[in-house]
């Protein structure tokens, strides 16, 4: 399955060969604000700063944003979007399996998706973001884990609410951590070893 949307690679990565091919008024705005917050604090970003940095006019910027918010808004949604939708299919099969080793099925389209956007998603995630990005992943990885549900059946339903929350907060912050230390560890290591993790703690 290849998510009908997914964020453009050439917004993300600054040496980008395609950057010059694609870059339209609105594709510049959000481009060159992912790559002033690598820098700069969001709230230290004002319009006729940001405008300058982007070599583009006020009327320009205005016409596509009316504030260095939408901006970060659109950036951040856009991300969201892209991430892995096909979580309802595989829930499906996980329930009827019953298979706990399944999560890992389950949570690794997000992994990759994530592993494709690292520098976006360090950004996004890092001291000069917003906590807005937080709760609009969590939320996000929220209904992925709440498949945790059909395979906790011996845990009650606060529990499993519970476990739920415990791996939603795990996510994001082995998430923030690998998009910081990617060179550190293998993925495939970090993500099965985080799979059987959460297998041993919240759904054991």
């Amino acid at each position: 399955h290849e998510n009908a949307y997914l964020f453009p690679l050439f917004l993300d990565d600054p040496d980008s060969e395609y950057r010059g091919d694609f870059m339209t008024i609105e594709n510049t705005i959000l481009a060159k604000m992912i790559d002033l917050l690598e820098t700069t604090p969001y709230d230290k970003i004002k319009v006729t700063k940001f405008i300058q940095y982007a070599n583009i006019s006020r009327s320009s910027f205005y016409f596509y944003f009316d504030s260095i918010s939408a901006v970060l808004d659109r950036i951040e949604n856009d991300f969201i979007a892209g991430m892995p939708d096909e979580i309802s299919t595989i829930s499906r099969v996980c329930t009827h399996s019953k298979n706990p080793h399944s999560y890992l099925q389950i949570i690794k389209p997000v992994w990759d998706y994530i592993g494709a956007h690292m520098r976006l998603f360090r950004i996004l995630s890092g001291p000069n973001g917003r906590i807005e990005f937080q709760k609009k992943v969590e939320t996000r990885i929220r209904k992925i884990n709440e498949v945790l549900y059909h395979l906790t059946s011996s845990l009650s339903e606060q529990e499993q609410m519970i476990a739920c929350e415990i791996a939603v907060a795990m996510q994001w912050h082995i998430y923030q951590w690998w998009a910081n230390h990617h060179d550190m560890v293998h993925y495939d290591v970090l993500v099965s070893f985080f799979a059987k993790y959460t297998e041993k703690v919240c759904l054991a």
